[in-house]
């Protein structure tokens, strides 16, 4: 499971990043990760680029669905219309309808509106 912090920003090493806590004098350890390093190894070298860090930035995008829900939905309404194929036009009005209805699970961003 993945959780999203919305308004956060990615920060740019872990010496930055509200996910680290002193552990002593010269370590700190990842809240996320639990490893734990040398602070100067936290403040000189980007851990994402070096692929220890398991926050991942989310790109611009729109709203986001419950796919299963938007399956379920469409098998739900075409189970009845199956046999009849001059109802393939409405199926298709009722399969954009669940999927404009369909529950936000994160709202589109600024940038990735539509």
């Amino acid at each position: 499971m993945s959780v999203l912090i919305k308004g956060m920003e990615m920060p740019k090493s872990c010496f930055y990043c509200p996910f680290r806590r002193k552990i002593n004098p010269d370590d700190i350890q990842c809240l996320v990760t639990r490893d734990v390093f040398e602070e100067t190894f936290a403040g000189t070298i980007e851990m994402r680029k070096r692929g220890f860090c398991p926050l991942i930035e989310m790109p611009p995008h729109g709203r986001l669905i419950d796919a299963k829900y938007v399956r379920d939905k469409i098998i739900q309404k075409w189970m009845y219309k199956a046999d009849d194929s001059h109802m393939y036009k409405r199926g298709m009005e009722d399969a954009y309808e669940v999927i404009r209805n369909a529950p936000t699970i994160i709202p589109a961003d600024k940038d990735g509106e539509t």
